[in-house]
């Protein structure tokens, strides 16, 4: 029948209104990957609908599909065009929801060629745009994703994290994603785990395929399974279930598989010594995995070829895999610059030709890094995570962040000192000698110096090094990065070092990574603040913002002044509440903390205010109240907040703990402040006291 016969009401509808392209989203996805034919007749004639008649949101909605289609075939340039072009048109019209999903799409398809960094810049995006959309079956995709990201780089460690808050937040995996989820867990077992288990969660992904299509599971299930034997040393079975894989991959034209296989299989008998089969599987992958610009795997398997052929002494050969090692580097780093260009912020596509190889040398502490950075919302903690790990990367004497502020033209540096504190210079005039930091900022250029008394006059119009007021000189080797986000600079980052000729251009990119995790964290942070400042209530807690506790507390004082009505107010801290996401993870953390505001909100009067007053403290407010009866209410909601069990791991749950100050305001306080002060200095009497108990100010 006509296509148009056939669904003319439908498209009637779609000329009506463009959101009515849903139904056939949903009738391509339905078909998906169980009856390809259909999958593309319906995507191709449907777009052909809404191109003729310039639906072009349609058109967009529909291209997201057709991506998919072209990535089963192994067409990721292609899938990658098409999802490109379809992100642009959505962002004119602000469909986040539409973006979101292209986010995943762009993230898998540059994770199959290779282009790891640009797949973990299209995963963020989407995460938090999933976030923001509150679609939290979109955001289980993403994270999924990314943790296959992670198993693609063999960072399985990091990778295990990921699946393991997967299982923690008890997200409801079916079909497709059930089988992805075991095929994950195996490979990570079989990596780093319990090989048994592995095994195991192989079977599971057999028993799935009764109630789905397994088609595109059934090369890589075997190809796990192999590599499972493989680790328990029966290479005969291994051998088998690698022949089987391979077929599979080439009865269903799953090129990526057919490749993966064949590297894979290639390792088993090289480490059985059977060189010459090894070698023979990666002649055999090499011109497939060229003409689908699988260069990930490209560069893994050249290094191989380059190691195998320098140990036999064969020079011409050994160079010759070198070169196309240095080649498949070269293209990956191209088409990263490019499409960088295309989609990102111009400073990105400044860094080093090298930089993916520092990345991927160091991807793993850096990601640990990154990630710890971008989840606090303190731009202090932000300071104390980076000042803490950077020396792991680099030689580091000392460490700044300066913050600038366009309005005022002024910049704050922010340091940690030799004992732990932090300390600022500033608020300083940019224009009043801060002259690396001005020219940085200025530039939106980063500065590499060997040795700050030869290389001062690049940067600075000054004669002498006398006349240098950045601070006090002494450093030799120095580094400075802007830290910008969506085009704006937010301030620098610099590392110094006293030796001379300390940092490469390596350490500079490896620095301008960072930079870009601290961008968003400081950028999260700003954008909390203000947030925060403006809301009535605490989005994570649910409590009073900092700002209407106040507001209220201010109000209860004026009564208290005026009517000389009793007034006690409390400071709450939770007790080693770092270690709770230090052990457990600052999602785990998050959930932790608005359990106990739900205690605290439960346990209150009604006559009563409890709010959020920063990170894990809470402020009440007791008007009209006594000393000894805001005692008794503390002392309640103490007990019952550390009778409370939280669940952290899927088989143990914890108890928490809070220490509380209060104070009964007196006569002579000349404002609120200035009691939060002492019931804060109560609150750290109870901290040193014992813990997990209240004490008054007036009795310390």
């Amino acid at each position: 029948m006509d296509f148009y016969l056939q669904y003319k009401e439908q498209l009637d509808m779609l000329l009506k209104d463009e959101d009515n392209v849903n139904f056939f989203c949903e009738l391509a996805h339905k078909s998906f990957r169980q009856d390809t034919e259909f999958y593309r007749y319906i995507l191709e004639s449907t777009l052909s609908f809404t191109k003729l008649n310039n639906l072009h949101k349609a058109t967009a909605w529909l291209n997201n599909y057709y991506c998919w289609y072209y990535f089963d075939m192994s067409k990721y340039k292609e899938a990658i065009e098409v999802a490109l072009d379809a992100y642009n048109v959505l962002e004119k019209y602000g469909n986040k929801n539409g973006m979101a999903r292209l986010c995943n799409s762009l993230m898998s398809c540059y994770s199959q060629i290779g282009q790891i960094e640009l797949s973990n810049e299209w995963g963020i995006k989407g995460v938090e745009m999933a976030e923001e959309i509150h679609d939290d079956e979109l955001l289980l995709v993403l994270i999924l994703n990314i943790g296959i990201g992670y198993i693609q780089l063999e960072n399985f460690k990091k990778a295990k994290e990921i699946f393991n808050y997967i299982k923690a937040m008890d997200y409801k995996l079916v079909g497709e994603r059930k089988i992805t989820f075991s095929q994950c867990i195996a490979e990570i077992e079989i990596n780093i785990g319990d090989v048994n288990k592995a095994i195991k969660e192989i079977q599971k992904v057999y028993e799935l395929f009764r109630n789905i299509n397994y088609e595109f599971f059934i090369s890589e299930t075997k190809k796990l399974e192999a590599m499972a034997y493989c680790k328990l040393y029966d290479y005969e079975k291994a051998d088998m279930l690698f022949k089987e894989s391979y077929d599979f991959a080439v009865k269903f034209n799953q090129n990526f598989e057919l490749c993966h296989t064949l590297v894979k299989w290639s390792d088993m008998y090289i480490k059985t010594s059977q060189v010459e089969k090894g070698i023979e599987k990666l002649e055999e992958f090499i011109p497939i995995a060229k003409e689908y610009d699988f260069y990930q795997l490209l560069r893994f398997s050249y290094y191989k070829l380059y190691n195998i052929y320098k140990k036999r002494e064969d020079l011409g050969k050994a160079l010759f895999y070198l070169e196309e090692y240095t080649s498949v580097d070269e293209k990956i780093y191209n088409f990263q610059s490019s499409q960088w260009m295309a989609k990102f912020d111009a400073s990105h596509s400044e860094r080093e030709a090298n930089l993916y190889k520092i990345l991927y040398d160091k991807t793993e502490l850096l990601s640990s890094i990154g990630k710890e950075i971008i989840s606090t919302l303190d731009e202090n903690n932000i300071l104390k995570v980076i000042s803490k790990e950077i020396h792991k990367l680099m030689k580091t004497d000392m460490f700044s962040i300066a913050v600038y502020n366009e309005e005022t033209n002024e910049i704050t540096y922010k340091y940690i000192d030799d004992y732990g504190n932090i300390n600022l210079k500033g608020p300083v005039k940019l224009d009043e000698g801060n002259y690396l930091t001005g020219y940085c900022i200025e530039h939106k250029e980063d500065i590499l110096i060997q040795n700050f008394n030869n290389e001062f006059k690049k940067y600075v119009k000054i004669d002498s090094i006398d006349e240098y007021s950045d601070q006090n000189i002494d450093f030799s080797s120095l580094m400075y990065t802007p830290m910008i986000v969506r085009g704006k600079i937010i301030g620098i980052m610099t590392v110094q070092a006293k030796d001379e000729n300390v940092y490469t251009q390596n350490d500079m990119s490896t620095l301008k990574v960072l930079s870009n995790y601290v961008s968003i964290a400081l950028d999260n942070a700003i954008s909390y603040k203000k947030m925060e400042s403006i809301a009535i209530y605490d989005n994570l807690t649910g409590l009073l913002s900092r700002r209407e506790i106040l507001k209220i507390g201010n109000a209860a004082f004026k009564h208290f002044n005026s009517y000389k009505e009793k007034l006690t107010i409390a400071m709450i801290d939770i007790d080693k509440f770092k270690d709770v996401n230090d052990t457990y993870g600052h999602v785990i953390g998050d959930r932790v903390l608005r359990e106990i505001a739900e205690s605290i909100t439960k346990n209150v009067r009604k006559a009563d205010f409890a709010g959020r007053y920063g990170g894990d403290e809470f402020l009440l407010v007791f008007p009209n109240t006594k000393i000894d009866r805001a005692k008794t209410i503390a002392e309640r909601v103490r007990k019952l907040v550390y009778g409370k069990k939280h669940l952290v791991d899927k088989n143990k749950k914890i108890n928490v703990s809070i220490s509380i100050g209060l104070y009964e305001l007196e006569d002579g306080v000349d404002d609120l402040m200035s009691g939060i002060k002492r019931a804060d200095i109560a609150l750290y009497g109870a901290k040193n006291k014992s813990r997990n108990c209240v004490v008054i100010y007036n009795e310390m």
